[in-house]
């Protein structure tokens, strides 16, 4: 037997003969424990609870778990092979323990993520989880995994800012972006297709948006980390006083198109959910039905209806924005505003007297005016159907005493006057 051969679960069945004169049982190997079935007593022994596991004689293994101690026998043909696996899958899961969630420096999880993905107990789980622990670790909003001709680019948008941070063997990438669509419940077999789903991490507060495109290199990924607690207030934007006064004496009292525009990157989300919360709990005691139609839905909200646009069934974001109005919401949100179609349905929907919201990609707000127009908009439609545009960015800045680089958030509003463009102050 070649230590090559072997694959998780490994299970071994011992013939009665084995089991009569030579004194060997059952057991099956799995990459974070081994399990024994000896005189029908089943033992689960978990190599990361293990003091530490040693040969003990010919073909025996000594597992020590706290103050118990557990012997397993192996076969003559294969044993030295079994157990020099066994110790190594041992110590990468102690390994694990130790520093899979415990690192500070950028090298130190390229390191780690280099060296687990040569492992043989759970590489590409543990790859997917040590993406999500960089991301808390190093407040990341972004990850991108970048085929190039011979290695995969990790690059890690923190702060506004984006470094490549290191790469990996690119025989590792395809199982990688295969553990990534099925968590996030896209189809973990085809490739060479666009496709976007999302997940909650494991403590329930992260929300993970992934998309993956297809190049001539490979597959490229794109992971968004939100954390749905940041969408709790306006406070939370880090806007001005004057400003939360004023956006929200606006959204409170004004109907139409709230657009809220900005680069990649800017807060245009983050806006738009801590807008709809804001309505959802407003403290003048009237109650709003608020509806959102987004692709995909990247954070929950309590208290709003939340839906994920699904194309595959013929349901796209125009036809899905029409059965919505008929769902009779106070408030209408989209996520992302990509097609004439869906722009035209919100500014009608503003000149029915409706709240609406969307985001829209954009420099500033003089960009997005005429990209609009550039879309086929006619000018009468803007002005009457567009009740306020509003523009985030983040800005990064240094603090002097400290040298720690921050983002500072800034927003401007406008609206469209018989001069054109008007900053609302």
């Amino acid at each position: 037997m070649d230590i090559t051969e072997i694959t998780l679960p490994y299970e071994f069945k011992p013939g009665v003969l084995d089991k009569i004169f030579h004194g060997l049982c059952p057991f099956k190997i799995n990459a974070e424990s081994i399990e024994i079935i000896n005189h029908r007593k089943r033992e689960t022994i978990v190599f990361s609870d293990c003091k530490h596991v040693e040969e003990k004689g010919r073909n025996k293994i000594l597992f020590v778990v706290s103050e118990n101690e557990s012997l397993l026998k192996l076969p003559e043909s294969g044993g030295e092979v079994l157990s020099k696996y066994i110790n190594e899958l041992y110590h990468e899961n102690i390994y694990w323990k130790e520093h899979g969630h415990n690192f500070q420096a950028v090298q130190e999880f390229i390191d780690l993520f280099n060296r687990i993905i040569n492992w043989k107990s759970n590489p590409y789980i543990r790859a997917v989880e040590l993406l999500q622990t960089a991301a808390a670790t190093f407040d990341a909003t972004d990850i991108h995994l970048e085929p190039q001709v011979e290695s995969v680019s990790i690059s890690i948008r923190s702060k506004a800012e984006l470094t490549v941070v290191g790469t990996y063997q690119k025989k590792h990438h395809k199982a990688i972006v295969s553990r990534l669509k099925y968590l996030s419940g896209c189809k973990s077999h085809i490739a060479g297709v666009p496709q976007q789903g999302s997940w909650t991490g494991k403590t329930g507060d992260l929300d993970i948006r992934f998309s993956v495109f297809p190049t001539i290199q490979g597959e490229r990924v794109s992971l968004r980390f939100i954390k749905a607690l940041s969408f709790s207030t306006f406070e939370s934007l880090g806007w001005c006083e004057d400003s939360i006064k004023l956006w929200r004496k606006m959204i409170q009292n004004n109907k139409g198109l709230f657009l809220i525009v900005g680069p990649i990157g800017s807060g245009k989300t983050t806006t738009l959910y801590a807008s709809l919360s804001e309505l959802a709990r407003s403290p003048d005691g009237v109650r709003r039905r608020i509806a959102s139609i987004e692709d995909p839905v990247e954070a929950r909200i309590s208290d709003i209806c939340q839906s994920n646009l699904n194309s595959e069934i013929g349901m796209g974001m125009s036809d899905s924005f029409k059965h919505l109005l008929r769902q009779d919401p106070d408030v209408i949100a989209l996520g992302e505003i990509r097609d004439i179609q869906s722009l035209r349905e919100c500014l009608q929907c503003g000149l029915a007297g409706q709240t609406a919201f969307a985001t829209f990609h954009s420099s500033d707000a003089v960009g997005a005016v005429e990209r609009i127009k550039q879309m086929g908009i006619e000018d009468h439609l803007i002005k009457s159907g567009l009740s306020v545009i509003v523009h985030v960015q983040l800005e990064r800045k240094e603090i002097p005493e400290t040298k720690k680089i921050i983002l500072q958030s800034s927003v401007q509003f406008f609206t469209i006057g018989n001069d054109g463009l008007e900053q609302i102050v």
